[in-house]
This record gives C-alpha cells, sequence and structure tokens, in this order.
C-alpha cells in the first residue's frame, strides 16, 4: 500500500513541476514598451499602435496604451496672414508641418482680426536726393488690377544710395585775347585755359558757387562745347560731368473707401500634444491561458490531496479491524 501511495505521489509531483515549469516559462517572458508622440483634436486620446511587433526574433503582441500629457491646446500658435477673403471668415483648420509630421491647428475665433481690404498702388521716386526727398502726400497711382485713383501716401521705403551721372552747363565771356579769368566773382585771376575749361580746384568752386554739398556731389571733368565772338567778346559755353548720391524710393499709397474683400491675421492653436506608451506581451499562452494553468496546477494539488487523505483513512480502517 505505501508502494502504491509513493508511486500516486511521485507520478503527481512530476505533473506539478511540468504545469509549474510551462506556467514559469511564460510568466518570466518581459513585455516591452513602445512611445510615440502624437496630437488629438480631444482629450479622449485615441493612439493607432500596431497591434503586433517583431523584435529579437520574437513577435509580441499589443497588450495595453497608455497616455501622458506632454503640452495643453494651444501651447503652440501659428499666426497666418490671408488675403482675398470674401467675407469675414477665416477656415476652421490648417495643417502645419511639425517634426516632419502634419498637424492640424484650429482656428482661434478671439485672436484673430479681420480688415476690410485697401485698394494699393505704388509709386517709385527714382535717382532721388536723400537729404532733399519728399514723397507727395496724394498721388495719382495704379492698383494691382491696372486701374487708376488717387491715394493717400501710407508708407516710403528708401533704397539703397548709388551714384548717377550728372552734368553742369556754364558760360565764359572775356575779351578777345585774354590771359586770365574770375570765375563767379570768387576774387581769384585764374589763366584761361582754351583746351578745356578747368583750373586749379575748379571742382571745388563749381560746387560752392551751385551750393551743392561736396560729400554727395563729384565734378570729375569739364570741356568746352561751343565758341563765338560778339563784337569784341569771346563766348564760350562749357559742359561740366560728375556725379551725385541719389537713391529711389517706393512708395505705397492707398485709398479704403472703394475696395471689396477682406484681410485676416489669422491665430491656430495647436492641438494636445500626447506620449502613448504601448505595452507589448510575447506571443504564445494568452492570460487566461495563464489563468488556466495556475488553476490546472491548484486542483492537480488538491486531488493529490484527497487521494493521501483517503489512503491514510483506508490504511487506518483496515488497522482498526485487524
Amino acid at each position: 500500500m505505501k508502494s502504491k501511495a509513493n508511486k500516486i505521489i511521485s507520478l503527481s509531483f512530476a505533473a506539478i513541476m511540468v504545469f509549474s515549469s510551462a506556467a514559469i516559462s511564460y510568466g518570466t517572458s518581459k513585455d516591452i514598451t513602445k512611445a510615440n508622440i502624437f496630437y488629438s483634436k480631444t482629450k479622449n486620446y485615441e493612439y493607432a499602435a500596431q497591434k503586433e511587433i517583431q523584435q529579437d526574433g520574437k513577435t509580441y503582441k499589443l497588450k495595453d496604451i497608455k497616455y501622458k500629457l506632454v503640452a495643453d491646446k494651444g501651447a503652440e500658435t501659428k499666426n497666418v496672414k490671408l488675403e482675398n477673403l470674401t467675407e469675414e471668415k477665416a477656415p476652421a483648420t490648417k495643417s502645419f508641418e511639425i517634426d516632419g509630421k502634419k498637424v492640424t491647428f484650429t482656428l482661434d475665433k478671439d485672436a484673430t482680426k479681420f480688415e476690410k481690404n485697401k485698394k494699393e498702388g505704388t509709386y517709385v521716386y527714382t535717382a532721388r536726393d536723400p537729404k532733399s526727398f519728399r514723397a507727395d502726400q496724394t498721388r495719382a497711382v495704379k492698383d494691382q488690377n491696372g486701374n487708376t485713383f488717387t491715394g493717400k501716401l501710407e508708407s516710403v521705403t528708401k533704397g539703397a544710395i548709388y551714384r548717377k551721372p550728372i552734368t553742369i552747363d556754364g558760360e565764359f565771356r572775356g575779351a578777345v585775347g585774354t590771359q586770365y579769368f574770375y570765375f563767379a566773382n570768387t576774387g581769384t585771376l585764374w589763366p584761361y585755359n582754351a583746351n578745356a575749361p578747368v583750373w586749379n580746384g575748379y571742382q571745388s568752386d563749381i560746387l560752392t558757387y551751385l551750393n551743392l554739398d561736396a560729400s554727395a556731389y563729384r565734378i570729375t571733368g569739364g570741356s568746352w562745347t561751343s565758341s563765338r565772338v560778339s563784337g569784341n567778346t569771346l563766348i564760350r559755353t562749357a559742359r561740366f560731368t560728375g556725379t551725385s548720391n541719389v537713391c529711389d524710393y517706393t512708395a505705397k499709397y492707398v485709398d479704403g473707401s472703394d475696395s471689396d474683400g477682406y484681410t485676416a491675421n489669422a491665430v491656430y492653436l495647436s492641438p494636445y500634444k500626447v506620449k502613448a506608451i504601448a505595452t507589448y506581451e510575447q506571443a504564445g499562452l494568452t492570460t487566461v491561458q495563464k489563468v488556466l494553468i495556475g488553476a490546472g496546477i491548484l486542483i492537480l494539488a488538491i486531488v493529490i490531496a484527497l487521494i493521501l487523505y483517503f489512503l491514510k483513512r483506508k490504511k487506518r480502517e483496515e488497522e482498526e479491524g485487524a
């Protein structure tokens, strides 16, 4: 009887070890997690995680997803200028690229401002003296459609300074055969040069006489252009060449009394920025199957305990009956 009981116990113990090994083997496989950033329109976060992944030659199935808020709605804003709108209405959503992904932002209606379009036109004032230029306060200009209107000056943009060639005409009079002359009553007597109307310091003399700023104007040369005699007077005309500092000005003229459409300075808000943490378990026995294995081990242990109990009881009854 004892041998039979031992045999039963040994077989039962072996079965328990087999079930335990299987349960431990599957129970000790580690889960893996994958974190991803995504954007959600609402607080009901829902990330489309992969149902199954491969890692180190093993297959893992999605077990659970948890969410963590990274940035609240409106943490990031985008300002967009929308032109040629037919009404005071901007698109409710607009897509922007964030970290290589297209993300849909929503319109902030309170922060978005609309302006009625102004009829606009520009006029370029070319080669003007930077020290004396003044744009006209009103001017006839053409709008973007080529229609002429009279607009009021709104702004002026100054271009880069450059040098423009200039010419200055002059006339010299003196007695026929004269050897010297005075320039513009400067009080200095200069030798008359029959080849060219130049003398020592003629450049500064001309600029001073014409009241021109030497930092903005330069005289670079001179030549006679004609010669005639009237009575005993020699009359010669001259032309001086040089450069002056000038720049172009672009003036904008507007008229808001007769125009169509609107321009919006629209503000768009980012959605919720969320981190999705997906947990994967190794494919094989499911959780239910693992529970069943544990339950089977428990039942087997109870069965063995009952067998031992009845064997012991039977032995006691046999001993009492002897």
